[in-house]
């Protein structure tokens, strides 16, 4: 006879791999390899990097710079950007599985240090927004990064439930260091307006210098 509450989960922008292109066999990859990121298309392989992994969504590649890290299939794989040149990036290879690592098309790609200019509230997102704010009690927002996406979101609800959105918790999903840095702001747009708690993923430092040499 206890009342569940419901907590519905908007997933954010989906950043994942493509199409893989690689040598006859295994084509595995391990610490200390390298390989080529980059844009839908058909682009030339650069001399000694036969591995090249597309990034699915158009024009993140040029927002990357050297020295940026880039996670790969739910943090299997750490890697640094070591070059970047139209429409590509050179990974360097960091951490990979002792067995080594297959690349695969539809596995999830983070990147910690870049800007990716991505909305935190999609498409996808406003599309279930009608029932999410329906059914929930409470929502996770995922791939939040300043007080103007959560003031976004809440616009949204305000449209939807004009008459209590307010009532609806809010988990923000802290993911980025970009998060982190607007994190004072995130927390006074949430809490001042409704029933809010944070998420914290687990974010390191970058760690450029480190990554390069090794």
């Amino acid at each position: 006879d206890r009342r569940v509450r419901i907590l519905m989960d908007l997933a954010g922008p989906k950043v994942r791999t493509g199409s893989v292109l690689h040598p006859e066999g295994e084509g595995r990859l391990y610490a200390s390899d390298r390989f080529q990121l980059v844009e839908p298309g058909d682009l030339p392989r650069q001399d000694g990097l036969p591995v090249q992994v597309v990034c699915a969504i158009p024009g993140i590649l040029a927002r990357v710079h050297a020295g940026d890290r880039v996670h790969l299939d739910d943090g299997k794989v750490a890697t640094v950007v070591e070059g970047t040149g139209p429409g590509t990036a050179v990974l360097h290879i960091l951490r990979a599985p002792a067995k080594g690592w297959k690349p695969k098309a539809e596995k999830g790609l983070n990147f910690p240090d870049t800007d990716l200019g991505l909305p935190a509230l999609t498409e996808d997102d406003r599309a279930v927004l009608p029932v999410v704010a329906a059914e929930a009690d409470m929502i996770g927002y995922s791939f939040v990064q300043s007080a103007d996406d959560v003031q976004e979101l809440q616009a949204a609800l305000a449209r939807l439930r004009p008459a209590d959105w307010h009532r609806l918790g809010l988990v923000a999903k802290i993911e980025t260091p970009k998060a982190v840095r607007n994190l004072p702001g995130i927390i006074v747009a949430a809490s001042g307006r409704q029933p809010f708690g944070l998420s914290l993923i687990h974010i390191s430092e970058p760690t450029r210098r480190e990554g390069l040499s090794r």
